[in-house]
């Protein structure tokens, strides 16, 4: 399995639950969700970059539902990037992950 693709199941399976569509709820769900997610990474060896869950643009509202998404750059024990992974929470959904291709940039203005 590609490197990339092994990360973003690994990162899928340590991601559970339905994501509250509550500010609050949603704040305290992506905190727990990165340490979740920081975990699987540890155990795979990998450093995420900046810490799970990782850095954001904040919290968006489209119509009533509540998103959130977190981008980090994952690199392998040997320092190789493998990739950029994006979690998007949205209210009432289960967390999404995908992880994109090395050279994706993470936006500047995400903090």
């Amino acid at each position: 399995m590609e490197p990339r693709t092994a990360a973003a199941f690994a990162l899928r399976l340590a991601a559970a639950g339905i994501v509250p569509n509550d500010a609050t709820a949603l704040r305290a769900f992506a905190d727990a969700l990165g340490a979740r997610l920081a975990a699987a990474a540890q155990a795979h060896g990998w450093v995420a970059e900046p810490p799970f869950p990782g850095a954001t643009r904040g919290l968006e509202t489209i119509g009533e539902t509540l998103r959130l998404t977190f981008a980090v750059r994952l690199r392998a024990p040997s320092g190789e990037t493998l990739g950029v992974a994006f979690t998007t929470l949205v209210g009432g959904r289960r967390p999404e992950i995908g992880v994109a291709p090395a050279h994706t940039p993470i936006p500047q203005d995400w903090a």
